[in-house]
């Protein structure tokens, strides 16, 4: 196995990385990142969490109408807190 941050033999590096949307060369740009790390920042995962948010509102809100539940309902406009919460983490970063 190799060690990390090696590449095994035969094993050819990413030319390219895709970061914010752009290209960029690894071995004319010393600041570029791997592919991996451009989907690993904290505001992509806030989006993540605002989108579950709203889709929780919403998969809610469909069964309260199905079923007209109160409790479905609560639930749904309780959900409304989390995706506040998501919002201001996407704010705050």
């Amino acid at each position: 196995m190799a060690p990390h941050g090696t590449l095994k033999p035969g094993v050819q590096p990413r030319r390219f990385a895709f970061v914010g949307g752009f290209p960029l060369d690894p071995s004319t740009d010393p600041g570029a990142m791997p592919i991996a790390a451009s989907f690993s920042s904290p505001r992509t995962y806030t989006l993540l969490s605002v989108a579950a948010a709203v889709a929780t509102i919403a998969l809610k809100t469909a069964a309260w109408r199905l079923t007209g539940s109160v409790g479905l309902l609560s639930d749904a406009l309780e959900s409304v807190v989390n995706l506040v919460a998501a919002l201001a983490a996407f704010w705050a970063l």
